[in-house]
């Protein structure tokens, strides 16, 4: 959760400490953390906060990188709908569902 009302970044988000300079927030807080195993094709959904769903499709791997859709619904349809291309064992960071005060920022990792 990217948000004002908070300052600092919670320690188990230092690895990407780095990127959240590119967001206009001063605080960065760990609200859960999910993970699913994917074959390809195969996708997973999870409930992420503000009653918003988030399926992640594994499209395709290779040696080198993966490519995922992912989807997020709220409670007024598609928030987002969007494939991305993430490289093997990096993150590629999904940001911008409105959550109380701030954004949701979600990383996804690509591991394997």
């Amino acid at each position: 959760h990217a948000t004002d009302s908070e300052t600092g970044v919670d320690p188990r988000l230092d690895a990407l400490a780095s990127q959240f300079r590119y967001f206009k927030y001063k605080g960065y807080r760990v609200l859960s953390t999910q993970s699913a195993d994917l074959a390809a094709g195969g996708d997973h959904t999870f409930t992420i906060e503000g009653e918003r769903k988030m399926t992640v499709t594994l499209v395709e791997k290779n040696e080198t990188s993966a490519r995922v859709r992912v989807e997020i619904d709220g409670k007024k349809g598609k928030l987002i709908d969007t494939t991305v291309k993430i490289n093997r064992d990096g993150t590629f960071i999904v940001a911008g569902p409105a959550y109380k005060d701030g954004i949701l920022v979600l990383p996804l990792k690509a591991s394997y």
